[in-house]
C-alpha cells in the first residue's frame, strides 16, 4: 500500500471523526450553521467550488483501483468530497 493511501485515509479518518465530534457537541450551533448556509446561494457556491477543487485534487493524486479495499474506498470517497 501506498504512503499516499495511507497518508489520505488518515486524514479522512481524522476529519470525519473531528467533524462528527463537532456535530454532536455543538448540535445546535450546526443546525444554525447549515440553516444560514442554506439561505446563502454565494457561501452554496463557494463551498461547492472549494468541495470540487479538493475532490479533483485527490482524485487526480489518488485515482487507484488496485490493492485491496482500503485503496479504491479511498479513492471513492476523494471523488465524493
Amino acid at each position: 500500500m501506498s504512503s499516499r493511501t495511507t497518508f489520505l485515509s488518515k486524514l479522512l479518518g481524522y476529519y470525519a471523526i473531528l467533524v462528527g465530534l463537532a456535530m454532536i457537541v455543538q448540535k445546535q450551533a450546526m443546525v444554525e450553521m447549515m440553516k444560514e448556509l442554506a439561505t446563502s446561494s454565494a457561501a452554496i457556491f463557494t463551498v461547492g467550488m472549494i468541495a470540487i477543487v479538493v475532490g479533483l485534487a485527490m482524485v487526480l493524486g489518488h485515482n487507484v483501483w488496485r490493492g485491496g479495499a482500503l485503496p479504491v474506498v479511498v479513492t471513492v470517497l476523494a471523488g465524493g468530497a
